[in-house]
Formats: C-alpha cells, structure tokens, sequence
C-alpha cells in the first residue's frame, strides 16, 4: 500500500505538453533529491494545468518530503511566479 499525494498546478503560461509544463517549474526550482526514488505521475490536465501524483512507500519517506525546507521553499518560490498549487496531502 502507498501513501498517495497528488498536486493540481496552475501554470502561469500556456503549456501543450508535459514537457512544456515541467519546463515552465524548472525555470525556477529542481526537483528536491528526496523524490529521486519515488514514484511519480504527471498529467497534463488542460492547457494551464497538471496534476502530480506521488506514491510515497512509507510513512518517513512521506514525512520526509512533506515537512522538508526543500517542498517549503519550492512551493514558495513557484506561488511567487505565478503558479497556483492545489494540494491533497495524502490519501491511501
């Protein structure tokens, strides 16, 4: 069983990929390193949003992402350049 975290994102500009979409974040922030082994999806919803899936396997991985600096100032950063986030914490 995982621990299912999901993200809805407006994107400033318009984006027909996913590609285009994910170009528009890292303009501004990396990926954090603690997400390098966690399984994610990203769906391209409309032209101005996508939704990111994380399937975190254990409690203190999810922990580990969700009370981290790194999500913090990303998410941060991104509202500061005109993204909007959309958060569901978790769910199983």
């Amino acid at each position: 069983m995982s621990i299912i975290y999901t993200s809805l994102v407006k994107l400033p500009d318009l984006a027909s990929t996913v590609e285009q979409a994910l170009g528009q974040i890292y303009k501004y922030v990396d990926m954090p390193s603690t997400l390098d082994n966690v399984k994610s999806e990203i769906h391209l919803i409309d032209n101005y949003h996508i939704n990111i899936v994380r399937y975190f396997e254990t409690v203190d991985e999810y922990n580990s992402w969700i009370f981290s600096d790194a999500r913090n100032d990303a998410d941060k950063i991104l509202m500061n350049n005109g993204f909007y986030l959309y958060t569901k914490q978790a769910h199983l």
